[in-house]
């Protein structure tokens, strides 16, 4: 748990277990801080968090982890963003989510602004329901999603239930698909040459 400023967690390995509540990384009003290149696990029955921010945490910056949370319940999230924080980056990191249900590889909630995603590759599974790549919770706007690998099985790579402008872009140098929407839920798997093509002569 750290609730101060500018810290730099860097080349850690962090495991958690424990039966509810386990978070690799949590920090409440905490600004400035970098999360990089560290391997976090965490294991439990419910609750389980990767990298956990609260509370107008701003300005933070989580790159280049390697993310895996999983439980033998719900509720498993990679990364948690809570309550006014803004103009946080997540780029390049890799989030695994595994248990029964509601198990969200990103999850913004309640007035979350200006977030850059970029670059994840996201890996969201779960038994029974509700098991999306990223989250959007009402009132989440604003915020830009740049090239992410997202898989969600028989889920939602998107769910979003915003109701407010958000971006989702795909580039590369032949060019770039732009959405900017009140709703960017898709159901399907969002992955450059994979299901989406941006080749000369050629987007779709």
């Amino acid at each position: 748990r750290i609730n101060a400023n500018s810290n730099n967690i860097t080349s850690n390995t962090i495991i958690t277990n424990g039966t509810t509540d386990n978070s690799g990384f949590y920090s409440q009003s905490g600004q400035t801080n970098m999360i990089n290149n560290n391997t976090i696990t965490t294991h439990g029955t419910t609750d389980n968090y990767g990298v956990y921010l609260d509370l107008s945490a701003n300005s933070n910056v989580i790159d280049n982890n390697t993310i895996t949370t999983s439980g033998t319940f719900s509720d498993n999230y990679g990364i948690y963003i809570l309550s006014s924080s803004i103009n946080n980056n997540i780029t390049r990191n890799i989030i695994t989510t595994n248990g029964t249900s509601n198990n969200y590889g990103i999850y913004l909630l309640t007035s979350i602004n200006n977030t850059l995603v970029s670059g994840n590759n996201i890996t969201a599974g779960g038994t029974t329901v509700d098991n999306d790549g990223i989250l959007l919770a009402s009132g989440v706007a604003n915020n830009l999603f740049l090239n992410n690998n997202i898989s969600a099985g028989n889920w939602k790579e998107i769910r979003d239930n915003s109701g407010a402008n958000n971006t989702l872009i795909y580039n590369n140098s032949f060019g770039q698909i732009n959405w900017t929407l009140t709703n960017l839920t898709t159901n399907i798997t969002l992955q450059l040459n994979n299901t989406l093509f941006i080749q000369n002569n050629l987007v779709g």
